[in-house]
């Protein structure tokens, strides 16, 4: 998706403004690939299934299933496999493995962006496995925490294969709880795909395609994104982004109705004459 990051803000102090730095340390890396999620399984599942289906999109299969299995007891592994146009061995090494570095921050097509999606396993697993084929050749890692660094091991780089371009990710999940809620994710988390994925592996409820305006009783359209609600009593309100969809306070109502009043208006106008005026008390 597009990454807005221009600001407003300007110097016109004349002075030289000096710029912050970041330290590649053991807990800046925990927050940005595990505290910065609280539904930790729920964020795994969406990001790596995220990239799979920006791949589709990329690769011109987008009336192709992602396959998504599941982990069980006899096989305690998530696995998401694509069948896109797979990451050469370049694009694993300069993109991959480094944060906030993505190929999609200026293409609104796709889901992805911020080059944290593919570091996302680390929130429920010290290591996982990504392999993928390029036009021919294989690269497989093994990716794993190293006294809390993120260290990768090459298994095999450009390495010719008969396979299938694609991209498989593999990620141990060794608790219980946490396969559990994989699971009970996996049955909702897929309502507004245009093709679903296929699920494997264990026992889930089918994935159910929903509109989304089907479903909220107040909707406010936007470019890529709706914003919508099922009551006026509603305390939280549901964001979809892409396939996506994520829970916001309904106290934001107001602030995304005003700041889109320019861009949306006829788009705003009976919303916010038939919702805004009466969500004070939200």
């Amino acid at each position: 998706m597009l990454i807005e990051t221009k600001s407003s803000a300007e110097n016109n102090t004349g002075l030289h403004a000096n710029s912050f730095g970041m330290e590649a340390s053991a807990a800046a890396f925990k927050i940005i690939s595990s505290s910065l999620y609280e539904r930790k399984e729920e964020a795994v599942i969406r990001e790596l299934s995220a990239n799979a289906l920006d791949a589709h999109i990329e690769a011109g299969n987008t009336n192709i299933p992602v396959v998504i299995q599941l982990p069980s007891t006899m096989n305690p592994s998530l696995t998401i496999r694509d069948v896109g146009i797979g990451m050469s061995l370049d694009t694993v090494r300069d993109v991959l493995t480094s944060y906030f570095k993505s190929t999609k921050s200026s293409d609104n097509g796709q889901v992805g962006g911020f080059g944290l999606g593919f570091k996302s396993p680390f929130a429920i697993s010290e290591s996982y496995t990504v392999k993928t084929v390029h036009k021919g050749l294989l690269t497989e890692l093994v990716i794993s925490l190293d006294n809390g660094q993120p260290k990768y091991l090459e298994l095999a780089a450009n390495a010719p294969t008969d396979l299938p371009d694609g991209t498989t990710v593999t990620v141990p999940v060794n608790r219980q709880d946490a396969r559990d809620t994989l699971v009970q994710v996996a049955s909702k988390l897929f309502a507004y795909w245009d093709t679903p994925p296929t699920i494997v592996g264990t026992t889930c409820t089918p994935v159910v395609k929903t509109p989304f305006f089907s479903t909220p009783h107040y909707t406010v359209p936007g470019r890529n994104w709706s914003y919508g609600r099922d009551s006026l009593e509603s305390t939280f309100s549901e964001v979809l982004v892409g396939p996506f969809t994520y829970s916001t306070p309904s106290n934001l109502l107001r602030r995304v109705v005003s700041k889109l009043q320019d861009e949306h208006l006829a788009d705003v106008k009976l919303f916010q004459n038939e919702v805004l005026n009466n969500s004070k008390s939200s």
